[in-house]
């Protein structure tokens, strides 16, 4: 059968004796950007075909503040041909929760698409029920070790309407230094790993028009860049396999990129996780860092983020968007240890909780096997370790934009041995301290001290600390080093504020300009100096209830697929308990598991673990208690802890990263989960009730800011009734400074919570919400409609909350210690569509005790939310309706680069509509 649907009239039904196939016209997918847009037809195929699940990870041109759901999505490949479909409806925070699970492995999972139908126009597919089912044959595998030889084929492609501006030789020099380029591909990776893993050309082949010479090769491709990404990626695919002979582009080399004009795809690159494929526009085809990155993604690596999922620098994983600087830099030590290319005798050392006091000395990665250890990794017996290296800033390694010659620590899932996004934990120079509370459970914490940093050698001597027999010293112990390392950061501050003051007095003696500057922000002295530290109190050395050296015996729970099974006579396998809900690995005798020729139903069910589920032995119910009928949905007194089968949740790893749908706050202070979380939106298999708002805005980019602009300085007094001095404003009103800003916003289960950063380059102002699990948004509101609602647009948010603030020197991060908090934001942005910077955006700062004004981008625009103290002031009475107005991204008459506002009107499996939540107004 085929349906004609129209936006205007009623259903036709026509009868033909063809494939399943539905037209659309129109509809309303075009609520979007509003307004009037021409007649869309789209034709929808019933998908049948089998096919494993893709994960594509990748990067926007220029943007600081990446988007996870642009940049993150799911593919359906099909290994037969090297075509691919990307899945509509998936998220980061969907893919990432099934990655820690075991459910999802990129390029082995297979997808389950029942109801799903191919878009002819996109060549997307559209699931009439999100999620797909997950299909895996096999249990995780250890991470393969990434060494020898890989073959590479670059495609330079020429489209009918467009053609990158890159030429073979320059394409084939930047790969492989053919014409002397000396920051490439080949050498990244060969000084990284000591020359354990080589790039090269893939082998010279002749084609029907044009060959492969020196691992590239130029094609003609008959789309248009207005096809869209899919299209044009699944066009190259098939243009490369007739050309060439060959099923697949697999076959021509290990790692195939494409090299695309501007415009072809919506991001500066991309690539698919475990895989061959990589995607990159243009000139970014030329830049090392690029094609490392997407590369390393081919060799099953995720991105590395410290704030956000994204912003980790000291390694090559960090989204470096810089196209005018190549570093010569390697990867941390998450990576280093999933990579295999350290002996795991001599160059990795392993520390329990059980270990005793230790001190180590740690060796550059780069150094040669015979120098000693290279990677100490902190094993607390969990999917989730932390890895510590010496990020030796020399030879390959030399430009490391971040931490050079520190001790890094890095933290990842997956034990270490597969896909999973790591985090940078803690970036340490000689004589400091670094402490993770409760790291192994217990009263135990991590301590490791940094006690020396030989930078000609190479090296790094930590010593690291062992357990307490008491909660209260464990506590003690932290306490100690935490106020020791708040009294360095005092200082330090006091010594630059000395020689900025030393600096100004120079300048003004010789009669010179003294060029205006921010303050350096002093924090509390804690205590009032002068301070004597007291001895950090020693660590009693414990026992612990794991194994350190046996063998696991059968049955028995292993903590790495590499641990010693049943004397090396069995193997730690992945088993799944609660339908996946969670998993854990065991040691069993090597054999064939299906020797009775079991159907996959029988398997599936033998699999499966009684009510209530276990994790690591102990029965859910039991522990929590509650009800759960395993009837597949997630409903009240039901949560991840005791109904794992009906609720989603991640209950092991770093604290900010365990949530539990949808339990309360409360609910575990063993695994410290969050009640609510993001994940829970996109994870979710039942719609959600409209009330439970899906619906949600996100962007990034940067303003320039003019004369309404309002910053006040930290070192002036503000006693004004409007709580704006312009004598205050530390805004320079000649040479326009550049703000740069992210966000997202969204409505879990009736409340609001997401994320804003703001910085002012130049200032060293930043903005951030408050971190540590809670929500922090109070209000939201998203308007979405085909009316205007003030100010001409019809795509409009505002939300409000709590948030912190820094200052520093230039434009350097903030560390930990110089945050404020204490401060309430208001934003406003209106989405007028493509391109993004015809959008607009509005940030409003207030100190929440004294009410004065901190920061406005606009001080000539109204209130945002009438809890905003100019509202119902004398000078403000708050009559008509909020002001969502802002400034343009990119700044007035800049077409390019300012960034973009997505509202999302339409978000999540359950498509509700976004109702608003309103805050209070508080007391004035």
């Amino acid at each position: 059968p085929s349906i004609m649907k129209s936006s205007v009239g009623p259903l036709v039904l026509a009868v033909l004796l063809a494939a399943p196939t539905w037209v659309f016209a129109g509809g309303e997918n075009n609520l979007r950007h509003g307004g009037d847009r021409a007649l869309e037809v789209k034709t929808m195929k019933l998908w049948t075909e089998e096919c494993t699940g893709l994960i594509g990870v990748g990067q926007m041109a220029g943007a600081i503040n990446q988007e996870a759901n642009e940049t993150y999505f799911l593919a359906c490949g099909l290994p037969n041909s090297g075509r691919s479909h990307n899945v509509e409806g998936a998220c980061k925070e969907w893919i990432d929760n099934r990655v820690f699970k075991g459910h999802l492995y990129s390029n082995t999972t297979l997808l389950e698409l029942p109801d799903t139908w191919l878009n002819d126009q996109t060549e997307h597919l559209e699931l009439q029920h999100f999620p797909p089912g997950l299909i895996n044959k096999e249990a995780m595998a250890n991470a393969t070790p990434q060494v020898g030889g890989r073959s590479v084929l670059a495609v330079i492609v020429r489209l009918q309407d467009a053609s990158p501006t890159i030429s073979e030789p320059a394409l084939r020099d930047s790969l492989f230094g053919t014409d002397g380029d000396t920051r490439t591909l080949k050498s990244l990776y060969a000084g990284c790993s000591r020359n354990q893993l080589n790039f090269g050309p893939t082998s010279d082949r002749q084609g029907s028009t044009n060959p492969i010479a020196g691992g590239t090769v130029t094609l003609q491709v008959p789309v248009k860049v207005s096809a869209g990404d899919n299209v044009i990626r699944n066009a190259i695919t098939d243009q490369l396999t007739e050309q060439f002979g060959v099923s697949s582009p697999a076959e021509l080399a290990d790692h195939v990129m494409y090299c695309v004009p501007q415009g072809a795809i919506p991001m500066a690159s991309y690539s698919f996780v475990h895989n061959w494929l990589s995607v990159l526009t243009d000139t970014y085809c030329l830049h090392s860092n690029f094609q490392a990155h997407e590369i390393a993604h081919n060799l099953n690596l995720a991105d590395s983020g410290q704030f956000v999922y994204h912003d980790d620098y000291t390694g090559l994983m960090g989204v470096h968007t810089n196209i005018t600087t190549e570093r010569r830099m390697c990867l941390n030590g998450a990576k280093l240890y999933q990579l295999h290319w350290y002996d795991k005798t001599t160059e990795v050392m392993t520390l329990l909780k059980s270990s005793p006091p230790t001190t180590v000395t740690v060796h550059s990665s780069l150094k040669d096997a015979g120098a000693g250890i290279k990677i100490v990794e902190f094993d607390r017996r969990s999917p989730y370790d932390f890895y510590l290296i010496f990020n030796w800033a020399s030879g390959p390694n030399q430009d490391t934009p971040e931490g050079p010659n520190t001790v890094t620590i890095t933290g990842t899932g997956r034990h270490g041995q597969s896909y999973y996004g790591s985090t940078l934990i803690a970036k340490l120079e000689e004589g400091d301290r670094f402490i993770q509370r409760g790291y192994f459970y217990g009263p135990c914490n991590l301590m490791v001290e940094v006690t020396e940093i030989n930078v000609a050698e190479g090296y790094a001597v930590i010593n690291f600390e062992s357990c307490f027999d008491t909660v209260a010293a464990a506590e003690a112990a932290a306490a100690e080093i935490e106020l020791q390392n708040k009294i360095k950061a005092y200082e330090e501050a006091l010594a630059a504020q000395k020689a900025q003051e030393e600096a100004i007095a120079a300048a003004e003696a010789s009669g010179q300009p003294v060029a205006p500057v921010v303050p350096i922000n002093i924090p509390p002295a804690p205590p009032h100096p002068p301070y004597t530290p007291k001895p950090v109190p020693a660590a009693t050395p414990r026992p612990t209830p794991y194994p350190t050296v046996s063998c696991v015996s059968e049955g028995g729970l292993c903590f790495h697929l590499s641990d010693c099974c049943m004397d090396g006579e069995g193997e730690c396998k992945e088993e799944s308990y609660a339908d996946g809900g969670t998993y854990m690995l065991k040691c069993r005798e090597k054999k064939d598991e299906n020797s009775a020729g079991a159907s996959e139903e029988e398997l599936a069910a033998a699999k499966k673990v009684s009510e209530g589920g276990d994790i690591y032995g102990e029965n859910l119910l039991g522990i929590y208690g509650g009800t759960c009928n395993d009837d597949g949905a997630c409903t009240d007194g039901e949560t991840c802890l005791n109904c794992p089968n009906d609720c989603k949740g991640n209950l092991v790893g770093d604290v900010e990263e365990r949530y539990c749908c949808y339990g309360d706050i409360e609910s575990d202070i063993q695994f410290g989960v969050r009640g609510d979380d993001m994940r829970c939106t996109c994870g979710q298999d039942t719609p959600r009730e409209a009330k439970k708002c899906n619906g949600f805005v996100t962007g990034g980019g940067f303003i320039l800011l003019d004369e309404n602009a309002y910053l006040k300085r930290s070192d002036c007094v503000c006693d004004d009734i409007t709580g704006i001095c312009p004598e205050c404003n530390a805004i320079d009103q000649v040479d326009r400074p550049k703000s740069n800003f992210g966000f997202n916003a969204k409505n879990f289960k009736g409340t609001p919570d997401g994320s804003t950063n703001f910085d002012i380059d130049g200032n060293g102002f930043h903005f951030h919400t408050l971190g540590g699990g809670g929500f922090q948004y109070d209000g939201l509101e998203v308007v979405c409609g085909d009316e205007t609602y003030g100010y001409g647009a019809t795509i409009l948010a505002r939300w409000t909350g709590i948030g912190k603030i820094a200052w520093t020197t230039g434009n350097k991060k903030a560390n930990a210690g110089s945050w404020e908090e204490g401060y309430r934001f208001f934003i406003s942005a209106q989405d007028y569509g493509e391109p993004g910077y015809q959008d607009t955006w509005r940030l409003r700062i207030m100190d929440r005790d004294s009410h004065a004004v901190l920061f406005d981008s606009d001080t000539s625009k109204g209130y945002i939310f009438d809890i905003d103290d100019f509202c119902g002031s004398p000078w403000d009475d708050c009559l008509g309706q909020p002001d969502f107005r802002g400034d343009s991204l990119g700044g007035e008459g800049e077409a390019k680069g300012g960034g973009n506002v997505q509202t999302h009107c339409k978000g999540g499996p359950g498509n509700a509509p976004c109702d608003p939540v309103i805050p209070q107004r508080e007391e004035l």
